[in-house]
């Protein structure tokens, strides 16, 4: 038998390999386990991360590198594979999308929260005392250039 002949009696005609296709994996130094079900990963929770990198790997393989055709093909490849992980793209891409924009409005207020306290603390501060500020700057201005002079003279 031909390689391409096996390859196509490893693959599972729902998606996925099959037992067939993952001891030809094995023989290659590949160590592939079965799809994980959205029950399987309720049970445990090893699973469950197997889950969420598989659907974070395959919505993104899906979304960037397929065509059109491919992604909206219910028989691809890729999305038969995704059914036999139950796992959809799309319904978890508007929830995280619906989230992101929660968080990002949250964000928002506080931003404008923070500018508007910075702005109400550096009014205050102008308010209170400008030619203490003022002494307080020529002071320093004035002991910067002594220590220029010391330099200078060697005295440091």
């Amino acid at each position: 038998m031909s390689d391409e002949t096996l390859r196509a009696k490893g693959k599972n005609p729902e998606g996925g390999l099959n037992e067939k296709g993952r001891e030809m994996a094995k023989a290659q130094g590949h160590d592939l386990k079965r799809p994980v079900s959205s029950k399987q990963a309720e049970d445990s929770p090893t699973a469950a991360k197997r889950r969420a990198s598989f659907k974070a790997r395959m919505c993104g393989m899906k979304k960037k590198m397929t065509s059109k055709a491919t992604a909206e093909d219910p028989n691809s490849r890729i999305n038969l594979a995704l059914k036999k992980w139950d796992v959809r793209c799309s319904d978890s891409d508007s929830e995280y999308n619906s989230k992101l924009d929660a968080v990002l409005a949250a964000c928002h207020q506080l931003n404008q929260r923070a500018d508007a306290i910075h702005a109400r603390r550096s009014f205050s501060l102008k308010k209170r005392n400008l030619d203490g500020a003022d002494k307080a700057d020529s002071a320093w201005e004035d002991g910067h250039r002594l220590n220029a002079k010391d330099q200078r003279k060697g005295r440091f």
